[in-house]
């Protein structure tokens, strides 16, 4: 048995030994969804210039009509947005200051529950409207303690490592302005005649992209992992559809062999609560391939382009404008990508090394024999 894996299943042992005394977790299942809102993230003070009378209405008009136009997943939710209109705009002639005036905008948006519609502050910094509390099954000393095993090489955003047989990606974004292929590909090529690849995705959340530019087109919009999966099929292939409020059409998102060969051997995807959006994304296109599967936790269930808007001075909000479905029509938000294999884990479980990752790397010797 190689000395890694030996140090692993001992990890493995230790591990369980602590879990024995406490309790997975509240459903069972590992996952405690608790949700919540709040509008009161501008804080009134001496500074808080007023809102002119005259343009309350008529930003909130524009904003509201925004969201209608082109929020993505508008179908469902129409009536939802249509009352909170008729419940917050009495509130926009009432607010006295700038600050006020943002929360209600906020407290408008949040009835809608979608994280990635937000305001953006004179400070860039995003305030969302609505957020979901999720019990995250990574943490970062642990995983460093346990990715040090792997003689991990840190990149922008990712890296990669090796235990025994087994290929390892660590990606927590797919920002093109620092992810660079030809660096992937040589990491790739070192793994060509491993027996499986792993991608840990569990942190995997970038904003899938974010423009200045009014009506995103979903057509022609490739996701920002493309360079990646198409290492991974033989032949062109449609893995996921998109979407856009303003438009009946449905535009496939198809992804081109790239480089001299292709990895089609085990390729095992680690995800969880805090996979979402580009991860997301990446674990929903790659789970469509034969030779994929997904272990871990459920993903978050939040996937959308998000696109960048301006409203009035320094008063900003993004949308997302561009909606995601597989190929039979089924849309990926909701519930979030379910794993084959479920890891359950407590905060325990990550005191010395990452429990998770080594469970999947144990799943993973047993799934090859």
């Amino acid at each position: 048995m190689p000395a890694t894996l030996r140090w692993m299943i001992l990890c493995l042992f230790l591990t369980l030994a602590m879990l024995a005394l406490a309790a997975c977790s509240d459903d069972g299942e590992g996952v405690v969804k608790v949700v919540y809102s709040d509008s009161s993230f501008f804080t009134t003070g001496n500074d808080d210039p007023a809102l002119v009378d005259s343009v309350r209405l008529v930003i909130f008009d524009q904003f509201w009509q925004d969201v209608k136009d082109d929020y993505a997943y508008i179908s469902g939710k129409g009536a939802v947005w249509d009352a909170a209109r008729e419940e917050w705009r009495p509130e926009v002639v009432r607010s006295l200051t700038y600050y006020q005036y943002q929360n209600l905008l906020l407290g408008a948006m949040s009835v809608l529950e979608d994280e990635n519609l937000a305001l953006i502050d004179s400070t860039g910094e995003v305030h969302p409207a609505y957020e979901a509390k999720r019990k995250v099954n990574w943490r970062i000393d642990a995983w460093q303690a346990t990715a040090e095993q792997l003689n991990y090489e840190v990149q922008s955003g990712w890296g990669w490592g090796i235990a025994d047989t087994v290929g390892y990606f660590f990606f927590n974004s797919f920002d093109p302005e620092s992810f660079d292929e030809t660096e992937f590909d040589v990491a790739l090529e070192s793994m060509r005649d491993l027996s499986a690849i792993m991608f840990d995705m569990r942190t995997a959340g970038e904003v899938v992209v974010s423009l200045t530019v009014p009506k995103l087109d979903a057509a022609g919009l490739q996701i920002l992992s493309e360079p990646v999966i198409s290492r991974f099929v033989e032949d062109e292939v449609t893995v996921l559809e998109q979407h856009s409020n303003d438009s009946p059409d449905v535009d496939p998102i198809i992804i081109t062999p790239r480089g001299e060969w292709s990895f089609t051997k085990p390729v095992i995807l680690l995800i969880g609560q805090d996979t979402i959006n580009e991860g997301e994304l990446f674990a929903a296109a790659m789970s469509q391939l034969p030779n994929v599967s997904l272990i871990g936790d459920s993903t978050a269930g939040l996937v959308g382009a998000t696109q960048y808007y301006e409203l009035y001075e320094e008063l900003d909000y993004t949308i997302p404008t561009i909606g995601y479905t597989y190929v039979d029509g089924d849309p990926l938000r909701g519930e979030g990508l379910m794993p084959v294999h479920l890891i359950r884990w407590t905060p325990d479980s990550f005191i010395d090394d990452d429990y998770v990752l080594i469970s999947a790397f144990l799943w993973i010797d047993q799934f090859l024999e």
